[in-house]
């Protein structure tokens, strides 16, 4: 089907009051689609600004930025319309229309991001949901929790090792809340003999990328047992420890 449409466009001068209109009809509109299979909404991710690895429960800054994608074959409703608006409750609060920070992505009209500041957020925990309309009007929602975290503490929480046991290699996570804190590693025996140490690194946020390949400072592969290790973040002359047992299996 070819159909025409007209565009008009108003304009003004809050300052000396001049008005402007003007339109064109002479666009032109080409193809349909009818029966539509497609009772899906939006696809959406949420995490914020240098924590794109967030997951829901995860600790986060004081003052944070959210970030969402939002994808969808039909495109995304940001005409801000009543009840189909791109909308973000807090803590089960009255949603926000946030429709305007949404935005497509480059040579996109399927995909596109929000960026949001959450100002004011006391220190604890919080919930999050996000709720979105495609063009057809099919909703989304996706919910996330987080934790603000209280930034004159030096925090060192979520320490883990997985797998845990593990056979050849394995990955310590944590969460600190400190940007550019420095971070060591220390494993050691269980008769608390040291047998390897990562240091002079530094982190932010969630850390998931450290890993040990089961061997000591010779290079030597480690025997069967339980190990202890100790994690340390520093920062601004605070410091936090924490030790935690893994064990070993071949």
């Amino acid at each position: 089907n070819k159909n025409t449409g007209k565009i008009t466009l108003y304009a003004w001068d809050t300052q000396s009051g001049q008005s402007a209109i003007g339109y064109d009809d002479r666009l032109l509109f080409n193809g349909s689609i009818a029966n539509i299979n497609d009772d899906q909404g939006p696809d959406m991710d949420i995490y914020f600004q240098d924590q794109e690895n967030f997951s829901s429960g995860d600790l986060i800054p004081q003052n944070p930025i959210l970030i969402a994608s939002l994808e969808d074959p039909r495109g995304i409703n940001i005409t801000g319309s009543a009840g189909h608006t791109i909308s973000l409750s807090v803590d089960n609060g009255i949603p926000k229309n946030i429709s305007g920070f949404f935005s497509y992505e480059k040579d996109s009209y399927t995909k596109g991001f929000i960026n949001y500041p959450l100002d004011k957020l006391s220190t604890g925990a919080h919930t999050l949901t996000l709720s979105a309309f495609d063009n057809l009007n099919n909703a989304a929602d996706l919910a996330v929790e987080f934790k603000i975290s209280n930034d004159s503490n030096l925090l060192l929480e979520e320490v883990v090792n997985y797998p845990n046991p593990f056979s050849s290699d394995t990955k310590f996570t944590f969460q600190t809340n400190r940007e550019g804190a420095q971070v060591k590693i220390r494993i050691y025996t269980i008769s608390g003999r040291l047998i390897r140490e990562f240091e002079d690194f530094s982190v932010a946020g969630y850390n998931d990328g450290i890993s040990w390949d089961g061997k000591d400072e010779d290079g030597d592969g480690v025997a069967n047992g339980i190990y202890l290790y100790k994690i340390t973040v520093s920062d601004a002359g605070k410091k936090k420890e924490v030790i935690e047992k893994m064990v070993r299996t071949q």
